[in-house]
């Protein structure tokens, strides 16, 4: 007789560590179809009156104060399961009382199957209505967007509201058509 030799089942490919074009690292399945990333970001914000005297006889009674805020102070969650889809959950810790109160940023899930479509299921995030609010609070020039800009998103879309959408995106053009509801905690 023969001895047969049987060999040992081949261990699943581990898991691996991965870096984004935007340098975030990720945890990623071997097959590339699940990942899970942490996220963040921190905005401090600081001001300060040098002699300023609140009792000035001329001016009436001031209410100026300075202080110093942590303006956006985000944590959360990213990644993709399945290959098509991906999810994200951010929660901002920052703010203050003159800006939206603290709460969740975006919890939303997406469909990413079809070329250059996005889908978004209903959850919170910031719709895309001006190229200003299109782009990431790390890449506009100064810590706030223009007020133009904030006015017009304000009526439509606005920050942390529940929506549900489409986006059509390519190398030369972006179109999307999204439903929107109430802020958080509205």
């Amino acid at each position: 007789t023969a001895l047969q030799t049987a060999s040992a089942p081949a261990a699943p490919p581990p898991a691996k560590v991965t870096l984004s074009g935007a340098n975030k690292f990720a945890l990623e399945s071997a097959d590339g179809k699940y990942s899970i990333a942490l996220t963040g970001r921190l905005h401090l914000d600081t001001g300060g009156y040098l002699n300023f005297k609140p009792d000035n006889a001329a001016l009436g009674p001031q209410r100026l104060a300075s202080g110093f805020n942590a303006r956006r102070a985000r944590i959360g969650v990213t990644g993709k399961l399945f290959g098509d889809w991906t999810y994200n959950f951010l929660y901002d810790t920052g703010n203050s009382q003159d800006t939206t109160a603290r709460g969740i940023q975006s919890a939303q899930i997406s469909y990413t199957g079809f070329k250059n479509v996005i889908i978004d299921l209903p959850g919170y995030s910031e719709p895309y209505y001006t190229l200003e609010t299109a782009t990431s609070s790390n890449d506009i020039i100064f810590m706030e967007r223009s007020s133009p800009s904030n006015v017009a998103a304000n009526f439509t879309s606005g920050d942390f509201r529940i929506n549900s959408g489409v986006r059509f995106i390519d190398d030369r053009y972006w179109i999307g058509l999204y439903m929107t509801g109430p802020a958080q905690g509205d």
